[in-house]
């Protein structure tokens, strides 16, 4: 359970019926709470709230666009100032308002982005596109500029629709422009994003083949014959690889286990040309006749990752129940053609990808195979370790690692002391000259892993400790906590999370030697 503080900030009343509607959405949700506090624009720019900002583990601005640059909307209307005059003056506000809560906090900053569908000349101009609307425009750039999340009010707003988005009633009544069902609707994208931001990101996608990532069982019908297509009813099974492609390009690894002939399975990877996932793309293919909570077992040990970190995707409700019952750390989704890309909203996925490290973990993984392959080869494990010829470079962090870090912080569940830093945040320690910040590179025989560790000292605190599970099992954490013992060290922050024993008897070390 991850329990989170939100301080909204709006030039309207966003907590008389918007926040009753977001604590009955919190209701149903067991793995998130969020408590919230609601300020008014002119609050936030005021010192009030200058001790509580601190406190916050995000702030969400929600501004009324037409509220907030009235002034400027009338001038560009009557000519007085020019588009690119406008868009200046509306960035520079914007910007100063961001600046006004980056210099009381270092939290995530949640951004509902502008719109204007409420704009009743559409009505008598009909839908067109006008130099004149540079919300897009302004968007865009506040997007670009900021390392903020921008919520796409207006992709919501398609989902509810225009009309069941405004109520005029309330605009009327109490200054407050949006109806309850639009209400609803932001609700439900907020608990998602953050999620997203502040969930471990599930690691490994285990997927099942028949009638999973194409339709037909393909030892009954053939490669040719089963159903992927970009129509029909092969549509379904080809966009949902692409999906899983983008998953996988975002840092997920893909595995199969199915119950099948290898040979068959290959045949489709290589030889249909509407498969969108190659067999390059899998990381390994656990196929055969055996139990599937035997081939995810497998997969979690090649990996080295933990059982909590898999979602397992089968369209058989046997295989999903057994693996419910044998294996319950594992989450697991019953294959539906009409709700697949719902579902899939438990990988919890990031927005703020380093794609260079994505790459190097991907090939880690793809290269476990032979790390496991030498180990059984070797007669101890100090022989392994010899033969790996692992290399850990510990040195003070530099500007490029600091995404990664931010990544790694999330990411980690093991190997931790449950320090979880927004970007923000790892930018920030990374600019305190009075900290101690390093980052760990990790290279042996078969790749680079590249960075995959890191620690903070803060005075005599150890702030961070994080070490990816791709490290584990050669000594990595112990020469990251040689190294910290150089310093003096009497206190260390740490946040349990049922994983992390492992890592707390090894830092006690820390404050006994």
């Amino acid at each position: 359970m991850k329990n989170l503080k939100i301080l909204f900030i709006s030039n309207f009343n966003l907590s008389a019926f918007f926040q009753p509607i977001l604590n009955e959405i919190l209701k149903s949700e067991n793995n998130i709470t969020v408590d919230s506090t609601f300020i008014t624009l002119e609050d936030c720019l005021g010192n009030e709230y200058n001790s509580i900002m601190n406190q916050m583990d995000c702030v969400y601005y929600w501004l009324d666009y037409n509220l907030l640059f009235e002034k400027i909307t009338k001038s560009l209307i009557m000519h007085k100032i020019s588009r690119d005059e406008a868009i200046q003056k509306i960035l520079i506000h914007c910007e100063n308002l961001m600046l006004k809560v980056r210099g009381k906090t270092d939290s995530n900053i949640i951004w509902m982005s502008f719109e204007n569908y409420s704009d009743k000349l559409y009505n008598l101009t009909g839908s067109i596109i006008s130099e004149k609307n540079i919300i897009d425009i302004i968007n865009y750039k506040l997007m670009n500029e900021h390392n903020i999340t921008i919520i796409d009010s207006k992709h919501i707003i398609a989902n509810v629709g225009i009309d069941n988005t405004y109520s005029v009633k309330k605009q009327r009544r109490w200054h407050i422009p949006y109806s309850d069902d639009y209400f609803k609707a932001v609700s439900k994208n907020l608990v998602m994003v953050l999620k997203n931001i502040f969930l471990p990101m599930k690691k490994c996608l285990v997927l099942d083949c028949d009638n999973v990532l194409w339709g037909g069982i393909v030892s009954e019908v053939g490669v040719n014959q089963i159903d992927l297509s970009d129509y029909g009813s092969g549509y379904i099974y080809k966009t949902f690889q692409k999906i899983i492609y983008e998953l996988h390009e975002k840092g997920l690894i893909l595995t199969i286990a199915s119950k099948n002939d290898l040979k068959d399975v290959e045949d489709v990877f290589e030889n249909h040309p509407e498969m969108v996932l190659k067999k390059e793309n899998i990381t390994t293919f656990q196929v055969s006749w055996n139990n599937k909570y035997e081939s995810i077992l497998k997969i979690s040990e090649m990996l080295n990752i933990g059982l909590e970190s898999i979602v397992f995707i089968d369209d058989s409700i046997f295989e999903i129940k057994l693996i419910n019952k044998v294996l319950p750390e594992v989450k697991t989704i019953l294959f539906n053609k009409d709700n697949i890309f719902k579902q899939l909203k438990c990988v919890y996925l990031k927005t703020m990808v380093d794609y260079k490290n994505v790459e190097a973990r991907r090939k880690t993984y793809t290269t476990n195979i032979l790390r496991n392959d030498l180990k059984e080869r070797s007669d101890s494990f100090n022989e392994y370790l010899t033969s790996l010829q692992t290399k850990v470079l510990i040195e003070k962090v530099e500007l490029k690692d600091i995404k990664r870090i931010h990544e790694l912080s999330l990411r980690a569940n093991k190997c931790t002391n449950g320090k979880r830093l927004s970007y923000e945040q790892c930018k920030n320690m990374y600019e305190n000259d009075s900290l101690h910040f390093y980052s760990v590179e990790v290279s042996d025989v078969f790749s680079n892993l590249g960075t995959v560790g890191a620690f903070i000292i803060n005075g005599k605190t150890l702030e961070l400790f994080v070490l990816s599970c791709r490290a584990l099992g050669r000594g990595v954490e112990d020469q990251m906590i040689n190294e910290i013992s150089k310093f003096d060290i009497d206190n260390i922050y740490f946040d349990y999370n049922k994983k992390n024993d492992y890592l707390k008897d090894k830092l006690s070390q820390l404050i006994n030697c």
